[in-house]
C-alpha cells in the first residue's frame, strides 16, 4: 500500500479523503504502512496549521492518532508472534550424518530502527492500541484538536505528575507562586501562593519562585506566556520553571524558548492526571523551561529526564 492509493491533494483535503485515509489505515497489514500514512497525516497538519486551516488540520491530527494506534496494534502482534525472536541464519544442517542443505528458517522481523521508529514511538502507539476501542473514538470525538498545542480549545483540568512537580521543587529551593491552578493541584504543589481561574493569575503579582503550567486552551496559554517573559525581563519572579506542549512552530513557544535560560526535552510523554489521579494518553510531547541563574542546577535535576539546552553563553 502507498499513499499515492488515497490520492490526497492538501487543497481538498476534507471529509471524503478523511475516510480514504481512515479506511487505508484499517487495511495496513505492516508498521511501516500505517507509519507511512502518519507521516502524511503530520505533513497535512502542518500545512493546513500554516494555512490557518483549523478543521483540515483537525482532521488530519485524527487520522494521524489512528494511524500510530494501528501502528501500535501491529507492533503488539508482532511481539506475540515472534516472543524472544532473535535474528535468523541459514546453515546447513545434518541428517543420520549427511549434509541437509540450508535450513529454510524464516528470516527475523524487522527491527524498530530498520522501520524507522524510536523506541518511545513504540511504546506510545502501543499503548494507544491498548486502550478500548469505545474508550478511544470517545476520547477523539471529545478532545479532537487536542494533539497539537496550537489547536488546544478544550478541558485545561489536568495535574503534573508528583515527580515533575518535585524535581521543580528541588531546582529551585521552593515554589512560592504558582498562577495557573487550581485547589486540587495545590495536593501537590503546595505553593505559597497560588491563583485559582477566579483569581486571575494574569493580574496577580508573581513572586519568588514560580512553578507554571498554564492552561493549554487559546488563548490563555498565549496570554500567559507572555505575561511570563514579560515579568521575567522585568525580573518580578526570581525563577521559573514552566511546563508546556513541545510544539515548537507555536509562536508563544518559540517566545519563551528565545528567552529562557535552559530547556528540557524529556524522553516520552508526560503523563499528566486527572482530578482521580488516572493518568492519561497524551497525543503530545512536552517541553520544561527553565528561567533563573543556576542552570547547572536545573541540568543536574532534568538532565536525568531528557535532553538539556543552554540558551547562549
Amino acid at each position: 500500500m502507498h499513499m499515492n492509493e488515497v490520492a490526497l491533494k492538501k487543497d481538498q483535503f476534507g471529509m471524503v479523503k478523511y475516510e480514504a485515509m481512515c479506511a487505508a489505515i484499517l487495511e495496513c497489514h505492516a508498521v511501516v504502512e500505517a507509519k507511512e500514512i502518519r507521516d502524511k497525516a503530520i505533513a497535512l497538519e502542518a500545512y493546513f496549521r500554516q494555512a490557518k486551516n483549523t478543521e483540515p488540520e483537525r482532521l488530519a491530527a485524527v487520522v494521524r492518532v489512528r494511524a500510530e494506534r494501528q501502528a501500535g496494534q501491529l507492533l503488539r502482534e508482532m511481539d506475540r508472534a515472534q516472543p524472544g525472536a532473535q535474528p535468523g541464519n541459514s546453515s546447513n544442517k545434518k541428517v543420520n550424518g549427511t549434509d541437509a542443505g540450508p535450513s529454510t528458517s524464516p528470516p527475523p522481523p524487522p527491527t524498530l530502527k530498520d522501520m524507522g521508529i524510536t523506541k518511545n514511538q513504540s511504546s506510545e502507539w502501543q499503548k494507544l492500541a491498548a486502550i478500548p476501542e469505545e474508550v478511544f473514538e470517545a476520547r477523539l470525538e471529545k478532545q479532537p484538536a487536542k494533539a497539537h498545542v496550537s489547536a488546544n480549545t478544550g478541558n485545561n483540568e489536568w495535574y503534573t505528575p508528583s515527580t515533575i512537580i518535585e524535581m521543580a521543587r528541588t531546582v529551585m529551593g521552593s515554589i512560592d507562586t504558582d498562577p495557573a491552578s487550581s485547589d486540587i493541584a495545590q495536593r501537590c504543589v503546595s505553593a505559597g501562593k497560588y491563583f485559582t481561574k477566579a483569581d486571575n493569575g494574569l493580574e496577580q503579582v508573581w513572586s519568588g519562585n514560580v512553578w507554571l503550567n498554564p492552561p493549554y486552551a487559546q488563548p490563555a496559554i498565549v496570554e500567559f506566556s507572555t505575561l511570563l517573559i514579560e515579568k521575567w525581563k522585568n525580573r518580578e519572579f526570581s525563577q521559573a520553571i514552566v511546563l508546556v506542549n513541545n510544539g515548537t512552530e507555536s509562536r508563544c513557544l518559540q517566545q519563551m524558548l528565545r528567552a529562557a535560560s535552559a530547556v528540557c526535552f524529556p524522553e516520552g510523554r508526560i503523563k499528566f492526571l486527572d482530578e482521580n489521579g488516572t493518568p492519561g494518553q497524551p497525543l503530545q510531547g512536552q517541553v520544561l523551561l527553565y528561567f533563573g541563574t543556576d542552570r547547572q542546577k536545573f541540568h543536574e535535576i532534568f538532565g536525568q529526564s531528557g535532553a538539556i539546552l543552554f540558551n547562549g553563553a
